[in-house]
Parts: structure tokens; C-alpha cells; sequence
């Protein structure tokens, strides 16, 4: 129970209601416990209609009374139960008869309680209800929030109405606590139509991703109940370039991508590192989280090494970690400074190995007799020339091998 209120975006009363409940039951107090978790349900219920929008079937006037009902102190309570059973004109909310039928039991067994009615209520009869409020709370949502949400969010990003850079914390909450969770797949549907249908013009004519959407699903990820996030990923798994922009916005996204390891893998070989973008936080992400398998790396490793890119210290000690230099020093094992191409492109991952290792005999005669030439890899050789100028005890143990200076490493 502790958990499940953890993850729940209700008011701060509800919050205190239900913590009462839970000192209850640690007392053994089991009818005050029932009792006052059963006040935090309907509390729920309260302030979900309190929040909402008038829905179909309710004039103006009528919704504006049903409010004033919820906040007379002394009626409330009784008032929201009415509106979990209320079927007609419209129902509040689209729930099954069984479920309605099940609240009438515990507002009846809440009266058991408040009333020292002789029916026995035990520990079971509490466990009983946490159950139920864990797995039907959120089903409680008013009719046709979906569309009221949905309305917010594009008044939201409309800079008419809401000014840029506002928070969208918000907005979230109202998904969490406005749609029910089986309209949840067709609403983030409606939301990612309209951010494609809104794309600035600097998006429609570079291509870009539309950056409302990528804010949009960082913040359902930081935010988002368990069972939003969950309907959203099962969107973006079909998406991955738009996973690709909202890792790079916040790479802990990767969290979201355990039990994908097909999608991990395309997003790694397909999206990664394009466009000389440098997605080095995403991977070591990834590698963090274990999500590349171990037989995998040498791959991994292979698109990283071809990226003239330069991972932060952080990210360097993740990929050293992982094996990185190991692959490295294959490379350079297996003649890489003769492949002028890639070893300009991998100078510095080079030059980074260099740094991490002190020079033995193979690798000093591998520079001497790779830079004795007359053709080398320029870049490399340059990038080789500036480090060995401002590392002086690296220059030391070259010398300490008993090798000349090749021709084009004036450095050494």
C-alpha cells in the first residue's frame, strides 16, 4: 500500500487520509484503518469531479451544483458515493455495474465501522479494500475527460494562450488522474497527431523532430503514472527516432527500454552518432543499464571507433569499462595507422588510449615503424604531434625503448 501511494498523483489530503489509515493498521486498529482509507477513496473521487470539466449529458448549471454538493463539509462524503452509483442522465463514470456494486460494499462495511455495528471487521477485511483501491482507483475517471485533457494540452501549446517554456507538470497530472487507463493508447494518439499537425516551419523544412512532442514525452516519462508511461512506450517502440531526440534531451529514458533489447539494437547500429551528433551520453546509458549484450560490444565498439567524437571523462571510464581500449589497442595491434581513413577519424580515441596506458615496446615500434614514412595518416599524425609535445613524460617512454624519431612524429 505504502508503494502504491508513493506512485499516486492525489491531493495532499487524500495523502494524509490514507497515511492515517496505514498508522491505523500498523495499530491494528482494523476498523479505523477501513474507515479512514475509505474516506481517502472517496476523497479521490471528490476531487477528480472537482477538477473536471462538465461532461456529455451535464449543462453548465447542473455540473456548478454537483461541485457545490462535494464541498458542503457536512454532506460530501454521501454526495460522492451518489456519484460513483449516478448512471443517469449520464453516468459520472463509465465503470462496470460489478465495480459500482463493489463500492456499495465497502461504503457498507465503512458503516459497519463508523456505526460499532456488530459485524466483525478483521485485517482481511482492510487488506481486502487496499487491494481494491490499488486495482480500481484509476478506473474511476470522469466521463469524457479524455477529451477535456486533450484540450488543455493544445491550449497549452499555444502560445496565444500559454506562454513558451511552461511547465507541463501539470498536464501530466491531469493524464494520470483524467483518462481512464483503457482510452489511454487512442488519447497519446490524439496528442501525437496533433504536435505532427502543429510542426513549426523550421521543423517542416529541415525535417526536424517537433521539439512540443519530445518535451511532451520527457516529461510523461519523468512524471507519468506507471500506467501512462506504459501506453506511451508501447507507442514509441514503433518510433525510434523519436526515442533517439527524447534520449537526447534525457538520457535516463534509457530506464523505459529494458525488456527491448531488438529496439535497443536498431536504435544503437541505425540511430546513434548521425549526422556527427555525439550520442555518447545515450550509449554509456545503455551500457550502464546493461542493456547490450556482452557479445555485442565489439559492434558497439566498431561505430564508436569510425565517429570523430570525444566522450567525456565520465562517459570515457563507462566505455573503458566495458572493454573500449581493448578494442582500441586490437585496432592498433592489427595495423589501423596505415588505414589512413579510419585512423584519422579514430585519432581521438587513439590519442585517449595512449593517455590511459604507459607505451611498451609494441606499440612504440608500431609508431615508429607506422610514422617512418612518407605517406601516414595526417590527422592522426598531427593530433600525435600536439600530445607528445605537451606530454613530455609520454615522450619518455618512447625513448626509454631505444627508438628513433619517426620522420612525422616531430613530437617525439
Amino acid at each position: 500500500m505504502n508503494k502504491w501511494l508513493d506512485e499516486q498523483n492525489i491531493s495532499e489530503e487524500a495523502i494524509s487520509v490514507f497515511k492515517e489509515s496505514l498508522v491505523c493498521y500498523g495499530a491494528q486498529a482494523w476498523r479505523s484503518s477501513l474507515l479512514m482509507s475509505y474516506v481517502g477513496f472517496l476523497t479521490i473521487i471528490r476531487d477528480r469531479i472537482l477538477e473536471a470539466s462538465p461532461p456529455v449529458g451535464f449543462t453548465v448549471l447542473a455540473w456548478e451544483q454537483k461541485g457545490r454538493d462535494l464541498r458542503n463539509p457536512d454532506k460530501w462524503d454521501a454526495n460522492a458515493f451518489s456519484c460513483t452509483q449516478q448512471k443517469s442522465p449520464e453516468p459520472l463514470f463509465l465503470v462496470t455495474d460489478d465495480l459500482r456494486h463493489q463500492v456499495t460494499f465497502w461504503k457498507n462495511r465503512r458503516n459497519d465501522c463508523a456505526h460499532s455495528k456488530p459485524n466483525l471487521i478483521t485485517e482481511g477485511h482492510v487488506e481486502s479494500f487496499y487491494s481494491f483501491l490499488i486495482s480500481n482507483s484509476s478506473k474511476f475517471v470522469v466521463n469524457g475527460s479524455r477529451n477535456s485533457v486533450l484540450g488543455l494540452i493544445k491550449d497549452h501549446f499555444n502560445p496565444d494562450k500559454t506562454p513558451p517554456n511552461t511547465p507541463l507538470d501539470y498536464l501530466i497530472n491531469k493524464v494520470n488522474t483524467s483518462v481512464e487507463q483503457s482510452e489511454l493508447g487512442d488519447f497519446i494518439d490524439d496528442v501525437l497527431s496533433f504536435f505532427d499537425d502543429n510542426r513549426t516551419r523550421f521543423e517542416n523544412i529541415t525535417g526536424a523532430m517537433n521539439q512540443n512532442k519530445i518535451n511532451f514525452i520527457d516529461a510523461s516519462y519523468r512524471l507519468g503514472s506507471t500506467d501512462f508511461k506504459a501506453s506511451i512506450m508501447s507507442k514509441l517502440v514503433d518510433l525510434p527516432e523519436l526515442i533517439v531526440e527524447v534520449l537526447r534531451k534525457n538520457s535516463q529514458f534509457t530506464n523505459e527500454l529494458n525488456g527491448h533489447a531488438q529496439l535497443v539494437r536498431i536504435l544503437w547500429r541505425r540511430h546513434l552518432f548521425l549526422s556527427e551528433r555525439n550520442d555518447s551520453n545515450i550509449l554509456c546509458s545503455m551500457l550502464n543499464n546493461n542493456l547490450i549484450p556482452q557479445g555485442e560490444l565489439d559492434e558497439v565498439f566498431e561505430i564508436v571507433f569510425e565517429k570523430d567524437i570525444q566522450p567525456n571523462e565520465l562517459e570515457l571510464m563507462t566505455l573503458t569499462t566495458n572493454g573500449f581500449h581493448d578494442f582500441v589497442r586490437d585496432k592498433i595491434d592489427s595495423g589501423v595507422f596505415r588505414n589512413f581513413a579510419e585512423a584519422n577519424s579514430a585519432r581521438k580515441h587513439i590519442i585517449g588510449y595512449f593517455d590511459s596506458t604507459e607505451l611498451d615496446a609494441t606499440l612504440c615500434n608500431k609508431l615508429y615503424d607506422d610514422f617512418d614514412q612518407t605517406w601516414v595518416a595526417d590527422d592522426l599524425a598531427s593530433a600525435f604531434n600536439r600530445y607528445f609535445s605537451e606530454n613530455s613524460h609520454k615522450v619518455a617512454e618512447y625513448k626509454s625503448h631505444g627508438l628513433e624519431c619517426p620522420r612525422e612524429l616531430r613530437g617525439l
